[in-house]
């Protein structure tokens, strides 16, 4: 009894989106050649494609929202479409294309299949889509009338989708979509009988009907909205996240507005008889029925959802009212009655007033279809199969119709196939050469970085530097430098990760796993590169009597899902050579932290920003390290002596050594990377697989061999370039951090015989938590943060590769069921043909032969 001012309310669904595809030449080359008058065929099949490019444009419209709806005439197109489709079906049932269609439920989700009833079944279900949403946007349009047209459109979507679940397409279980499932269709067709439901209601309230009968209506719209939410929780459908958000979650919350809906009808029955306790109880589970909603909408649907808005506003409509009432109640039975709330109710009737529209003549009739197309394809105006019968027999759609067509199409493909291996060896080769002069240069640059983190590392914890910043008395003395908290927590942390030992291990397992999925990878590829060439001797063998679409036409989703995963996994190959290079890079630092020990009584300063008592000020160039350089001035360690002619001090000078060295660094590290995903992208394009393009191939010898040297150097060119100018950049820059190395060595060397800094200063501390310890740990600091980081970046590398093996193991079921699928079929059409020529005349001894394997393996 919500206001009529608040919006009507129905569930509605996105559509399917396909992409473009010349279905007209696919079902032209499909079929016999000699079968139709070549000129009139080809005439019918770009009719044909002229009416998927429609269709498939208000099929973007529709996948966009649910409920979105298509311009006058829109669902005349899609009806005239399947009429064509029906018209062509009897004559080929799959054709040489593939038509990709997305899921209702999940836009994201999409199949393609060579199946003319899997492009019937998705345009019908767009055409069920289409005609709900007209009718719910009547509804919205006129209050008086529009339900009434709504009733009538949802009817016969409910019949279009119950005619689908009835005959479904002959899909394969591991190809179809969830919303073409018998689950899926088996909701859809629900939600849409519960609509006109909802919309009968409606009807009928605006009618004027009794409480009682209004009530009943409503709870036949519960009846049902729950029957549709028990198949979004059944078979394919169950945990599926599109179904959960675009269905289920908007038929739950209906069903309890409508299960509120019911009850506040049943209140007013029962304030018409007096009957106060199942007033207030009807009124009671009423509103206890808008909360439920209210919390679905909240807690279930995305913010905004504008399913979610309008469930919203009807139950804020409904909740208005009931307030009144309830108040209204409450009142006269403190006042008259004195009665308590009934609490149990009597279970309200529910009354199911509507049924499917019959749609045969829509979904399997040919009425909208091109009168020409439906008299050639019928027989009236069949060509004669005899040749020469028509002089303009020539090619049609780039197909010979003399029979030749499929042995062209076959020396094609072969072509194809050698030219595009061709050039796989080819490309190989060439990234092969090209990246082994960079793959030196960068093994000589990691080994100088290795050398200059050691050597750094040495000269930032010398006495000599630690002492560079001033003189003076007092302050920490003999209790070594100063240990921050966070400092120390790192450096315990890392150590307790089992340090540069604990991150090898680590490493190993990331490479165990890594080589694990591309052997799961390259197990993928065997199976279906098997069974292409099964394929390929099964249909020789057949002499034509096997006819079915090439393996490359059907194992296109493996295909795709496998290039799909190959390009993750070079990107993680990137990522991961970046990680083991920065270990080796770091290894002097970590491995500091394997020298600590027991660090269980080591204590932090609780302020570790200050120096000696009397020390002197930092000295500018420490601040200006990067972060594996500690800024150490300050530490003032008693009476050392402060340098007055910085230009003569040891120390001083080993600090701007360090200040120089540290941008080298910095660009040898760019560099490393740089060129680790120059390579990377390199060896990706030399892996992609099949190259495009090859219809310019040759036929064969010297001449397809130099074509395809050209087409590996130009697709290598942009890497080949680039890789050439990164090999000069890391000899170069190995070059320059050679020299800052031998320069930094001497810098210390000399800092450490001058003696500079020393003595003074009080305290120290005893047992676990002596000086050297603690400047150990400080001096571990680098080591911990880089293990931090390190053990993060191989944590992810390792749930990743755990990850990708899970979905390479599903993978690879889904292409073993399929290999096995394609060679029973195989084995079945040969056993059938060999036993039309009487070759089983000796008993079942001979049928037996026909399927057993061949002596050097393949199926026969």
């Amino acid at each position: 009894m919500a206001s009529s001012s608040s919006p009507p309310f129905y569930i509605l669904t996105r559509g399917k989106a396909t992409q473009p595809v010349d279905i007209g030449a696919a079902f032209f080359r499909a079929l016999p050649a000699g079968a139709f008058h070549p000129g009139q065929l080809e005439t019918a099949c770009r009719g044909l494609d002229a009416q998927r490019t429609q269709a498939a444009s208000l099929s973007a419209v529709l996948a966009g929202a649910p409920g979105a709806t298509l311009a006058d005439g829109g669902t005349g197109v899609l009806s005239a479409y399947i009429a064509s489709l029906n018209v062509f079906l009897p004559h080929a049932a799959s054709v040489e294309a593939r038509l990709p269609w997305t899921d209702a439920f999940a836009p994201t989700r999409s199949v393609a299949l060579a199946l003319l009833s899997f492009e019937r079944a998705a345009v019908l279900v767009n055409l069920a889509v289409a005609t709900a949403a007209a009718g719910a946007a009547d509804a919205r349009a006129s209050a008086a009338e529009g339900h009434k047209a709504a009733l009538k459109a949802f009817k016969v979507a409910a019949g279009l989708l119950g005619h689908l679940a009835a005959a479904p397409p002959p899909i394969a279980a591991g190809d179809v979509t969830v919303d073409l499932s018998s689950d899926g269709l088996a909701a859809l067709r629900s939600v849409m009988l519960a609509n006109a439901q909802m919309a009968y209601y409606r009807v009928a309230a605006r009618a004027k009907v009794s409480d009682e009968l209004a009530a009943k209506l409503a709870a036949g719209a519960v009846k049902l909205l729950d029957a549709t939410a028990a198949h979004c929780a059944s078979g394919a459908l169950a945990g599926d996240l599109g179904v959960r958000e675009v269905l289920a979650a908007p038929v739950e919350a209906a069903s309890r507005l409508f299960a509120a809906e019911a009850h506040a009808r049943m209140a007013a029955v029962a304030d018409a008889g007096h009957d106060m306790a199942a007033q207030l109880g009807h009124l009671r589970e009423a509103s206890t029925a808008l909360t439920d909603a209210r919390e679905i909408v909240r807690e279930r649907l995305p913010p905004r959802a504008a399913v979610g808005d309008t469930l919203l506003q009807r139950v804020a409509a409904l909740e208005g009212s009931l307030t009144a009432r309830r108040e209204r109640a409450d009142l006269e039975n403190r006042s008259i009655y004195l009665q308590t709330a009934s609490a149990t109710l009597p279970t309200i009737e529910a009354r199911v007033a509507v049924a499917p529209a019959d749609v045969d003549a829509l979904a399997v009739g040919t009425d909208g279809a091109d009168p020409q197309t439906v008299a050639l394809l019928s027989g009236a105006t069949r060509a004669r199969a005899a040749a020469g019968a028509d002089a303009d027999t020539r090619t049609m759609y780039g197909v010979a119709p003399d029979g030749a067509a499929a042995e062209a199409r076959a020396e094609a493909a072969r072509n194809d196939a050698a030219a595009a291996a061709e050039v796989a060896v080819l490309t190989e080769a060439m990234v092969d050469t090209d990246t082994r002069g960079l793959r030196d240069a960068y093994g000589q640059l990691s080994a100088s970085l290795a050398a200059a983190d050691s050597v750094v590392a040495d000269a930032t914890s010398s006495p000599a530097l630690r002492s560079h910043g001033g003189g003076g008395g007092g302050g920490r003395g003999e209790a070594g430098p100063p240990l921050p908290a966070e400092v120390l927590d790192t450096v315990k942390w890392a150590v307790a990760a089992g340090g540069a030992r604990g991150l090898d291990d680590l490493s190993r397992q990331v490479s165990s796993m890594a080589q694990k999925v591309n052997y799961q990878v390259a197990t993928v590829q065997r199976s279906l590169a098997s069974e292409a060439a099964a394929d390929e001797r099964a249909k020789a063998d057949s002499r034509g009597a096997l006819r079915r679409p090439a393996s490359a036409d059907l194992n296109r989703p493996y295909v795709e899902s496998l290039e799909r995963i190959r390009g993750e996994l070079a990107t993680a190959a990137r990522s991961d050579a970046f990680v083991v290079d920065r270990l080796a890079s770091r290894r002097a630092e970590l491995a500091r932290l394997d020298d600590l020990g027991d660090l269980s009584r080591v204590t932090a300063d609780e302020d570790a920003a200050g120096g000696g008592a009397a020390g002197g000020g930092a000295h500018p160039h420490h601040h200006h390290h990067r972060g594996g350089f500690l800024g150490l001035g300050g530490l003032g360690s008693g009476g050392g002596r402060a340098p007055h002619d910085e230009d003569d001090n040891p120390a001083a000078a080993l600090s701007r050594c360090l200040d120089r060295l540290h941008p080298q660094l910095t660009s040898a590290r760019s560099i490393l990377s740089a060129g680790q995903d120059a390579v990377a992208a390199a060896e990706l394009r030399a892996a992609t697989g099949r190259p495009t393009g090859l219809a310019d191939a040759p036929a064969g010898g010297p001449a397809r061999h130099e074509w395809a040297r050209a087409r590996a150097a130009a697709a290598l060119a942009r890497p080949h370039d680039h890789a050439t100018r990164l090999t000069a950049d890391a000899r170069a820059a190995a070059e320059a951090l050679d020299a800052g190395v031998v320069e930094l060595r001497r810098a210390a060397a000399a800092a450490n015989r001058d003696g500079s800094g020393g003595g003074g200063g009080g305290g120290g501390a005893d047992g676990g938590n002596t000086p050297d310890l603690r400047a150990r740990v400080v001096a571990a600091a680098d080591g911990a943060a880089a293990a931090r980081e390190l053990h993060g970046f191989l944590t992810q590398g390792l749930t990743f590769y755990t990850k990708e093996t899970e979905v390479l193991a599903k993978l690879l079921a889904d292409v073993d069921g399929w290999v096995a699928a394609r060679g029973m079929d195989a084995d079945a059409a040969l056993a059938a043909q060999m036993g039309g020529l009487g070759v089983g005349g000796g008993g079942g001894a001979a049928s037996a032969a026909t399927c057993r394997p061949r002596q050097g393996g393949g199926r026969v």
